[in-house]
């Protein structure tokens, strides 16, 4: 190897030793990561809740979108908005009050949205103010999420994927959204199908009456369990609601006669 080549190897390899300087690596208590390991998954049930958002731009919108379908009531506080506003102006649990944010509107609230995303035309809302939120919903004891500022968020925002009644939700801890994103519509379009959805539809249905003759959580679980090993879900499929009903019927008193529970009409 020549000079001029050996010293071409060695600049590259200086730089390439100075560019990675630039790149420090995170301790695992320091990464996105670290910090998923202490998120507790949970639904939270919004009907009818105040919901507070502050920032009118396009994530926002979003945001309140999400939450009235969910059957929250939501509370836009923001000097101007998108246009694509237009849609959720007249939708019964929403109001716009076009203002500044005050400490009250969080103390009413029930969750805190905030967005420093720019609405064309108005002055960009600046992290300290994220900051302030933040501060008045610790003082308030209310959950805070500031859109796309993780380090300020007492929770994420999950993908989510729906077919109701099942809901699955996938959360990467902040550190990509776009494999959440990913994830989410594989399990939308591969797992997610009518057919299980009528699953848990037609066992929501009868939920009461199988714990009430099942009352063991264990074993409840476990003849669930069974359903699903046993091919339940295709024969729901494949009949009709009188006929499925039935053949449940008929295997929760097999269950019980299997495992020793006093005889008892089950119909």
């Amino acid at each position: 190897m020549n000079a001029l080549a050996t010293n071409r190897q060695g600049d590259s390899a200086g730089a390439e030793n100075g560019e990675a300087k630039n790149w420090p690596m995170s301790s695992p208590k320091q990464t996105e990561a670290g910090r998923a390991e202490g998120f507790l998954p949970i639904f939270l049930d919004v009907r009818d809740r105040l919901c507070l958002v502050v920032g009118g731009g396009p994530m926002a919108l979003q945001k309140i979108r999400d939450l009235l379908d969910c059957k929250a009531r939501v509370h836009l506080v923001a000097p101007a908005a998108a246009r694509c506003i237009e849609d959720i102006e007249s939708h019964p649990g929403f109001r716009w009050s076009k203002r500044l944010p005050c400490e009250k509107d969080v103390s009413e609230s029930y969750l805190v949205f905030a967005s420093d995303e720019p609405v064309e035309g108005e002055q960009p809302v600046h992290y300290r103010h994220l900051e302030e939120l933040r501060e008045m919903a610790d003082r308030h004891g209310r959950l805070y999420n500031a859109l796309d500022h993780r380090e300020l968020c007492h929770f994420t925002n999950p993908s989510v994927a729906r077919n109701a009644p099942l809901v699955v939700a996938i959360s990467t801890g902040g550190s990509s959204p776009v494999l959440g994103q990913f994830l989410r519509d594989r399990i939308r379009s591969e797992i997610l199908t009518d057919t299980h959805a009528s699953f848990a539809r037609f066992l929501g249905q009868y939920r009461k009456r199988i714990r009430s003759l099942i009352p063991d959580y264990g074993k409840r679980r476990e003849f669930y369990q069974s359903l699903i090993d046993t091919g339940f879900i295709a024969f729901l499929r494949d009949t009709n609601e009188e006929e499925a009903l039935s053949e449940l019927i008929r295997r929760v008193a097999e269950y019980r006669k299997e495992k020793g529970y006093e005889e008892e009409a089950v119909r």
